[in-house]
C-alpha cells in the first residue's frame, strides 16, 4: 500500500525531530560539548560562512557552464541567485532535491524543460562523483577511517551501476498520449540530454574542475569550524569524513537531511577515533552556517520569487 505524500513528509519530520532529540538528550549536558562550543569565535564562524558562500558561487558557475554547453545562455548573476534560492528549498523542504526543482523552474520559462533538467542531473552526477573520489582517496590511505571507507565504497558501487544504467539502457519512444507516455517521454528526453554531454567534453571538464572546487570549499568550511572548536579532527581526516557525512545526508529519510547529518557526524567521527562531543559541536556549528546561508536564499526568494511563466519543452 502506497503511503500518502503527507504521511511520508510527517515521517521524515519525525525522523529529524527524533534524531535531534537524541543528540540533545545525549550531549545537552555534556561538559566536553559545552567546552568545545564556547571556543568558537564569531569571526571563525563568519569565515566558515563565507567559505560556504563562495562554494555556492562556484557551483553556480558550474551550472552556467553546463547550461551553456547545452546552448542555454543565462547570466551568472541569475545562476548565483537561483543557487542560493535552491539552497533554501533544499534546507527547508523534506527532500534533498527540492532546490533542484526550484532552480529548474527559474530557468524553464524561456528554455526547454528537459534541457535544463539534463544540466541539473549532470551537475548532480559530477558533484557526487567528485565527493566519492575525494573521500575515497583520503579514506583508503588512513586505516582509522575503515567505516567511512566502507560506506564510500558501497556508495561508489551503487553510483557506478546507476550511471551505467542511465548511459547504456535502451530508451524506446513511448506511444500514446496518456499521462504515463508523457512522463516517459520527458524522462527519455532528459536522459538523452545527459548522454549528449558526452559530445561536450569542454563543458564536462570545466564543470568537473568546479565540482572539485565545491567539494574542497565544503571541506574547508568544516575545517575552519573544526579548528575554531579546538581541533575536532585533522584536515586529512575531514577530507574523508565530510564526504561520507554528505553522502549519508542524501538518504531520503529525513527533513532536508536534518538530524541524519548531525547523527552521521557523531557516528562516523566517533568510529574513526575522534571525540564524539567535538563532532556534535562541529555538526551543530556547521548546521548554523548552513541555515544562515539558506535564510539568505529565502530572503532573495521574497524579493525575486521563482515563478514559471509558461515554460516550453521542445
Amino acid at each position: 500500500m502506497r503511503l500518502s505524500r503527507g504521511l511520508v513528509r510527517a515521517l521524515k519530520v519525525g525522523v529529524s525531530l527524533g534524531l535531534l532529540g537524541w543528540i540533545a538528550h545525549r550531549y545537552g549536558g555534556d561538559a566536553a560539548f559545552r567546552s568545545a562550543i564556547t571556543k568558537l569565535e564569531p569571526r571563525t564562524w563568519l569565515l566558515s560562512l563565507g567559505c560556504l558562500a563562495v562554494g555556492l558561487g562556484t557551483s553556480a558557475a558550474r551550472w552556467k557552464v553546463l547550461l551553456e554547453g547545452a546552448g542555454v545562455s543565462v547570466p551568472y548573476s541569475q545562476t548565483v541567485r537561483l543557487y542560493f534560492q535552491g539552497y533554501f528549498f533544499n534546507t527547508f523542504l523534506p527532500t534533498t532535491v527540492g532546490g533542484d526543482v526550484a532552480r529548474g523552474l527559474g530557468i524553464e520559462a524561456r528554455h526547454p524543460a528537459t534541457v535544463v533538467a539534463g544540466s541539473i542531473l549532470v551537475e548532480r552526477i559530477l558533484g557526487f562523483a567528485c565527493l566519492l573520489v575525494i573521500g575515497l582517496a583520503a579514506a583508503l590511505t588512513h586505516p582509522e577511517l575503515a567505516l567511512a571507507r566502507g560506506i564510500l565504497l558501497g556508495a561508489s558501487a551503487v553510483f557506478v551501476v546507476g550511471l551505467l544504467l542511465l548511459l547504456a539502457l535502451p530508451l524506446p519512444s513511448a506511444g500514446g498520449d496518456g499521462a504515463g507516455s508523457r512522463l516517459w517521454g520527458g524522462m527519455r528526453r532528459t536522459a538523452l540530454e545527459v548522454r549528449a554531454y558526452g559530445f561536450r567534453p569542454g563543458a564536462l571538464v570545466t564543470a568537473g574542475v568546479l565540482s572539485l572546487g565545491w567539494q574542497a570549499l565544503l571541506i574547508a568550511s568544516n575545517a575552519i569550524l573544526s579548528a575554531g572548536l579546538g581541533g575536532v579532527a585533522p584536515v586529512k581526516s575531514l577530507v574523508a569524513l565530510v564526504p561520507v557525512v554528505q553522502a549519508t545526508t542524501m538518504i531520503p529519510v529525513s527533513f532536508g537531511g536534518l538530524g541524519v547529518r548531525e547523527t552521521a557526524y557523531e557516528v562516523f567521527f566517533r568510529a574513526s577515533g575522534f571525540e564524539a562531543s567535538g563532532a556534535v559541536a562541529l555538526s551543530l556549528s556547521w548546521l548554523a552556517v548552513s541555515l544562515t546561508l539558506a535564510m539568505i536564499g529565502g530572503v532573495l526568494t521574497l524579493f525575486v520569487p521563482i515563478a514559471r511563466k509558461g515554460g516550453r519543452d521542445d
